[in-house]
């Protein structure tokens, strides 16, 4: 147990983004050899890390419904958000993210 005659921390959330945020949506998968079927946070953070200042990073699961009557369960696709802290870095990686090749496997 602490004691402590000042009052306790407040935890500060961020503040609002001044960036919107940019999403990146696979094409498809261009080499399939051992290729995770979605790249985690941190695999996509070090990847657009080279473009600036970067607030948060996710990806998201998107199941597509199966047809009736088709076997199967359906195909995983997923999508990635990116915030970055500046508009010009944002900028710079929409124009040059296209030609920087594969990203663990996947055409962007």
């Amino acid at each position: 147990m602490l004691v402590s005659p000042l009052p306790p921390p407040n935890l500060c959330p961020l503040p609002p983004a001044p960036v919107a945020p940019r999403i990146i949506r696979p094409i498809k998968l261009a080499n399939s050899e051992q290729v995770p079927a979605y790249p985690q946070s941190g695999a996509l953070w070090d990847f657009v890390r080279p473009w600036g200042s970067i607030r948060e990073v996710s990806v998201s699961l998107e199941k597509s419904q199966v047809p009736d009557g088709q076997p199967g369960q359906g195909e995983c696709r997923w999508r990635a958000t990116v915030q970055f802290w500046y508009e010009e870095e944002a900028q710079r990686f929409e124009t040059s993210y296209p030609n920087s090749g594969p990203f663990l496997g996947w055409e962007m």
